[in-house]
């Protein structure tokens, strides 16, 4: 669906096809909201659609700021896909938290190289001083705009309109309603969910 098709649709359901009650504006930044927490709430496997790869970042002194990529990076260090250094080896992305308990396995070489995300940096350990890696991470979507596209793949568009519904309910004196379409769009999110879920 176009942005568009989105707004008319939620226009629709929530009773207000010629913008009345809620402006056609106010109706977008809703779904814009709703695009946002969609992609939160999602396993990053529905996400693909916002993938990205950035190849060849200087990594000085084995960190780079998250900052300095190509797009703005959601989901925070949840956000960071895959760390390689380039033309050689995938690194092992561990938690920070497992630095304390590394064995010889987390080396840091060559042949065994990780990286974690602290702070909003990724630091690398190679055995390199300066590597040169490739990071694949989750960018931002786009802003909804009137006449744009939604960045999320199509399937998800139905339960980002059902999402909005919820504060257009509220404006319209009907929370009732939009906590019904609420709690359908999470019970469906959470379905997703689960076919990712590891044990």
């Amino acid at each position: 669906m176009t942005v568009n098709e989105m707004k008319s649709q939620l226009a629709d359901r929530v009773e207000d096809a010629d913008d009345v009650i809620i402006d056609a504006d106010v109706k977008i930044d809703f779904l814009q909201n709703a695009q946002i927490e969609l992609a939160m709430l999602l396993d990053n496997n529905y996400l693909t659609d916002i993938e990205n790869i950035q190849e060849s970042v200087d990594a000085t002194a084995g960190v780079i700021d998250i900052s300095d990529l190509e797009y703005s990076v959601f989901k925070g260090k949840n956000g960071i896909l895959v760390v390689k250094i380039h033309d050689e080896s995938y690194c092992f992305l561990i938690d920070y938290s497992e630095l304390k308990g590394r064995d010889s396995y987390f080396s840091g070489g060559r042949q065994y190289p990780y990286a974690y995300v602290f702070q909003n940096k990724i630091y690398i350990e190679n055995g390199q001083t300066n590597p040169v890696a490739d990071v694949w991470y989750l960018r931002h979507p786009t802003s909804l705009v009137e006449d744009g596209n939604c960045d999320l793949d199509s399937s998800l568009h139905d339960l980002i309109v059902m999402l909005a519904e919820e504060p257009c309910w509220r404006i319209n004196n009907q929370p009732e309603r939009g906590a019904t379409s609420r709690n359908i769009a999470i019970d469906r999110i959470n379905n997703l969910n689960a076919i990712y879920k590891k044990d």
